[in-house]
C-alpha cells in the first residue's frame, strides 16, 4: 500500500514541478517529496517541527538538493498548537 501511494505521489510531482519552481512541502514527513521537487529543479521549502531531525538527516545524505528544511509548523493561523 504504501509503496502505491508513494509512486502516486513521485508520479504527480513529475507532472507538475518545474525547474526554477520554489515549492513548500507542507505536511511533509522525512524529505520523500521534498528531494524528488529538489531533483528537479525545484527550490523547496519543509516545515517540519515534528520530524525535523529526521528530515535533516534524510536531506543531508544528498548535499546538491536545493531543500531547506525549517523547525516550524504551517498553518491558517497564528498561534501555538500541540
Amino acid at each position: 500500500m504504501q509503496e502505491n501511494c508513494e509512486n502516486d505521489v513521485r508520479e504527480i510531482v513529475i507532472h507538475r514541478v518545474r525547474h526554477g519552481m520554489t515549492v513548500f512541502d507542507i505536511g511533509g514527513h522525512i524529505g520523500f517529496t521534498s528531494l524528488i521537487c529538489a531533483g528537479l529543479g525545484a527550490q523547496v521549502v519543509e516545515p517540519s517541527p515534528v520530524n525535523f531531525s529526521s528530515l535533516q538527516r534524510n536531506l543531508s545524505l544528498d548535499q546538491d538538493r536545493m531543500v531547506t528544511a525549517i523547525d516550524i509548523g504551517a498553518s491558517d493561523a497564528s498561534g501555538f498548537a500541540t
